[in-house]
């Protein structure tokens, strides 16, 4: 074989080993990018949006770099957002699981740049179908603040939006601004019903308390980060700042709360230390309306030193009428009368003895002073004179004595 024919073998082989590109581009994939794979993402920077499209599987290590914090963050997590504010680009980052993140003196706030790296994980709520996505950082070193960024603004959804499951899975995490809206009713653990189907909790601050939140409270806007928890996809603020424009909600009384004076409701009668049921179910305290006019109990606090609770929704009390307020959710409730409300964990009733108070915004309205050691299975009553002596009267069956919702003995 001569030494012509042993080049001309060669060049013919090596010439079939070259890639053939079918498209313009200088790359050797069937993509419009400058990779040498043949899809679209896969080796693209990763990002919170591309965690929330499912491209990454549920266990796997993620790295996200140059993300934006959107929230405080809450001792176990936060929450982050891409910085182009596109369509599911918000997350959780929760870090609940690293013991030595105090220790390390870990955290961010609001406005960081951070690169995080963490598993993709979702949350599944007891209640509902939905889930949280999630990404978990393990270790202290998965988080690295980079500096600052600027924070998408909020994507704004109205009332009906609040309606679509599918509208709020895709701004999960992200900031959103709802317009226009009165609190309806409290549902519980600090959450309430705005609107007809917005939800908004107190994961950042207990803003029930510190705005002093009743039914019909209204907002110009109220802004928070998307969240999912038991059932119900839910907006949280950061603080009272994200309420704007908070307005009174109508009266539809001769006297609302704020046009109560001192004397204006009288505490009448109370049962600090019930026989008949426990005192976390059967505790109760009885007021007057001592106006001539009727009283939207909305906002009014029946409280002590240990705490307080605000009616919460309208309550009209006509003038001289009499008001039963019973502890409890009423499933307990050991007595025939039924009070007309109900209160919760505080005040507690001190059964060796307590200052009662009705307030308004913090104006001191009636007090009981120091009731003294109470006696058992009996009330603590008031009469016209002014004179505070136990109650005698059965109340039904039940061996406790006193006159719930109806008129006081003379104590002379």
């Amino acid at each position: 074989m001569n030494l012509l024919f042993l080049l001309a073998l060669f060049a013919c082989t090596g010439s079939e080993e070259l890639p053939v590109d079918s498209d313009p581009e200088a790359d050797a994939d069937t993509d419009a990018d400058a990779d040498t794979d043949t899809d679209a993402d896969s080796d693209a920077q990763p990002s919170i949006a591309a965690i929330q499209a499912g491209s990454y599987e549920l266990g796997s290590v993620v790295t996200v770099e140059g993300v934006v914090v959107t929230s405080p963050d809450t001792g176990n997590g936060f929450f982050a957002q891409d910085t182009d504010g596109a369509d599911n680009s918000g997350i959780w980052v929760y870090y609940g699981e690293i013991e030595a993140w105090d220790e390390a003196g870990a955290g961010v706030g609001f406005g960081d740049e951070v690169t995080l790296s963490g598993v993709v994980t979702e949350y599944a709520s007891e209640d509902g179908d939905a889930t949280l996505t999630e990404l978990q950082l393990l270790a202290v070193e998965d988080l690295t603040i980079t500096g600052t960024a600027s924070v998408p603004a909020s994507v704004e959804l109205s009332d009906a939006d609040w309606a679509d499951l599918d509208t709020l899975e895709g701004v999960e995490g992200m900031l959103v601004t709802v317009r226009e809206v009165r609190a309806s009713h409290y549902i519980e653990w600090g959450e309430w019903l705005w609107g007809d189907n917005i939800v908004i909790d107190d994961l950042f601050f207990d803003y029930d308390e510190e705005l002093q939140i009743v039914s019909g409270v209204g907002a110009v806007s109220v802004t928070g980060n998307v969240t999912y928890s038991f059932g119900n996809y839910k907006l949280e603020p950061h603080d009272s700042s994200d309420f704007v424009g908070l307005s009174e909600p109508p009266c539809n009384a001769d006297l609302c709360a704020a046009d109560l004076s001192k004397g204006d409701l009288v505490l009448t009668e109370l049962m600090a230390d019930p026989t008949a049921g426990d005192d976390s179910d059967a505790e109760w305290i009885e007021l007057r309306n001592a106006t001539d006019g009727s009283v939207d109990l909305r906002r009014v606090s029946l409280g002590d030193d240990g705490g307080e609770h605000l009616f919460p929704d309208e309550l009209i009390l006509g003038a001289g009428q009499l008001l039963l307020v019973g502890r409890g959710d009423g499933d307990e409730w050991p007595y025939e009368v039924t009070p007309e409300a109900w209160w919760g964990g505080e005040p507690q009733l001190n059964n060796t003895g307590d200052n009662l108070q009705i307030r308004v915004d913090g104006k001191l309205i009636d007090e009981t002073g120091d009731y003294g050691a109470a006696e058992p299975g009996v009330s603590l009553q008031l009469d016209e004179s002014g004179s505070w002596c136990s109650g005698t009267d059965a109340i039904g069956s039940t061996g406790d004595l006193g006159t719930p919702g109806a008129a006081n003995n003379d104590c002379g």
